[in-house]
């Protein structure tokens, strides 16, 4: 090439040519720095070091579009720009480029991916809501690693984790105390290592309101609900005019149910809201129909009272009811209550009767109380204390019942509760 330009210098010196001189001068040098930078390529392309591999390839066009090279960008280092002009021979397959060099060297670079950088984080954004002693689990994500990670935990004090199956973390809650607490993870490998963290906060649900009233014909009843918590909405068995939708996102929540026509009597049930296993709260919904043409005569008479007692053994025996001298208030007086320190004595205990709800209700001060202060109470099954004491009555008068989940018996102001038998019901002889 070089000779093809001395040529030319010679021939412009007999025509005597200085301008024509100028040019090839300029253009000598031009011809020279394209040597230099191919030379530099043809270097640096021998001097690769192995590990170096091809991330991307991309073409250079020319001001008209037509493609006059290509741009390699590399694993680490600059990246290799090829004008086909320099003489460079390009070849590709699916897993590697080769450079046949203008000397015949062949220098050959892997086609790779840029590794993606290594990263350990929480599935869950924000916080997460949960309850005393609720064990929940929580995913995360491991990426830019084929290697398999160690985690180690640091939790607040009376929180636990253990890493589950799977890409998990069981993460268990203090049975006491505050639930605004965090666990630190520690996630690496042999050589890769990073820290996420965990946030919790009490979980909360709230209603507006404890009660709804329905209409008798069919209609559709919205529930507002303020929560940080998922939970189930558990309806009662028995109950088979009350049919849960769906639940709303709006600014909080909005629990829809479907409401069957009621051509009975009045209705009503008793809707809970569950996380866990756990309440939360719950709302009774009423539902407006005949009323029963029931009075508190119709409770006078002989009844046979069946519960299980506390070695699940059934029993039974006689009360009777008598009317009180206060028809008009629903009063009654129930002879020989629940009173077992004194089974063999007739006891009597007020009870009011209420035809509108169908109930009767006894006031846990009105029961007898012993010698030593107790007195009668019923559990609920979340463990707190029903006062009054409420049964349900049927449209005929014929049956009296509880819910068989609560448990009947007696109330120490010192000691607590000692249960004596559940699954209480009356019937009339």
């Amino acid at each position: 090439m070089k000779r093809f330009f001395i040529a030319l210098a010679f021939a412009a010196a007999l025509v005597g040519c200085s301008d024509l001189k100028e040019r090839l001068e300029k253009v000598e040098d031009g011809v020279n720095q394209l040597e230099n930078k191919l030379a530099n390529l043809e270097e640096r392309l021998k001097s690769l070091e192995s590990g170096v591999y091809i991330t991307s390839v991309s073409e250079i066009k020319d001001e008209n579009g037509n493609v006059t090279g290509m741009s390699f960008t590399l694993s680490q280092g600059e990246p290799i720009v090829i004008n086909f002009s320099e003489g460079v021979k390009v070849e590709s397959t699916d897993t590697e480029v080769t450079f046949t060099l203008t000397d015949g060297t062949v220098v050959v670079i892997p086609l790779g991916t840029q590794k993606e950088a290594f990263s350990f984080t929480i599935d869950v954004e924000g916080e997460i809501a949960v309850l005393n002693g609720q064990s929940i689990s929580v995913g995360y994500t491991v990426t830019g690693t084929d290697e398999d990670i160690e985690l180690y935990f640091a939790p607040d004090a009376g929180w636990s984790a253990e890493k589950e199956a799977g890409n998990s973390i069981k993460v268990t809650a203090p049975a006491y105390g505050s639930l605004n607490g965090k666990v630190v993870v520690f996630a690496g490998n042999s050589s890769n290592a990073a820290i996420a963290v965990i946030n919790f906060e009490e979980g909360v649900a709230n209603l507006s309101e404890n009660s709804f009233d329905v209409v008798r014909e069919a209609s559709q009843l919205n529930v507002p609900v303020s929560t940080n918590l998922s939970y189930d909405v558990i309806i009662p068995e028995e109950c088979n005019w009350l049919t849960y939708v769906e639940t709303k996102a709006l600014h909080d929540e909005t629990l829809v149910f479907n409401v069957a026509a009621n051509d009975g009597y009045k209705r009503k049930t008793q809707v809970k809201l569950v996380c866990d296993e756990k309440e939360l709260c719950s709302f009774t919904v009423k539902q407006d129909g005949d009323t029963p043409a029931a009075t508190v005569s119709a409770l006078v008479g002989n009844w046979t009272v069946s519960y299980i007692n506390q070695a699940k053994t059934p029993v039974s025996f006689t009360m009777p009811i008598v009317e009180s001298d206060n028809v008009a208030k629903g009063n009654l007086i129930l002879k020989r209550w629940f009173n077992y320190s004194k089974k063999d004595k007739v006891e009597s205990i007020y009870a009011t009767f209420s035809a509108e709800d169908m109930t009767l209700s006894i006031s846990t001060d009105q029961t007898v109380k012993s010698e030593y202060g107790d007195y009668c109470a019923a559990r609920m099954e979340d463990g707190t204390f029903m006062s009054p004491i409420v049964f349900n009555v049927s449209d005929d008068c014929s049956t009296i019942s509880i819910n068989p989940k609560v448990e009947i018996g007696t109330y120490y102001p010192y000691s607590g509760f000692t249960g004596y038998g559940d699954s209480y019901s009356l019937s009339k002889e």
